[in-house]
């Protein structure tokens, strides 16, 4: 059925679940959990070579090229998807009927 999950996703996301909980320590409080410590996880991962980064991301580019533009001051990293993962999360937090639609 489409929009289900198979077991070999469920094995994947099982995986790489606990391997986030090793990342972030044993003590961390799922709340406590932010977009930027999503993001570092990422990082090392494709640092690992466990994952491989995007090739391209045309809507980075463009967010890269305004954000030097404006001159908007923003940590080595940062881009437009980790802004809307944090503004996603901000909203859900919040219980904005936006985040149900990010």
């Amino acid at each position: 059925m489409v929009g289900e999950i198979q077991p070999r996703q469920l094995h994947d996301n099982k995986l790489l679940l606990r391997s986030f909980g090793k990342y972030i320590g044993p003590n961390q409080r799922i709340s406590d959990i932010s977009t930027f410590d999503l993001q570092n996880y990422r990082k090392k991962l494709i640092r690992d070579g466990t994952r491989k980064s995007i090739c391209y991301d045309a809507i980075g580019k463009y967010f890269s090229k305004l954000v030097k533009t404006t001159q908007i001051q923003v940590k080595k990293g940062v881009g437009f998807h980790t802004f809307r993962r944090t503004a996603a999360t901000l909203a859900a937090r919040c219980g904005a009927e936006v985040a149900r639609a990010c």
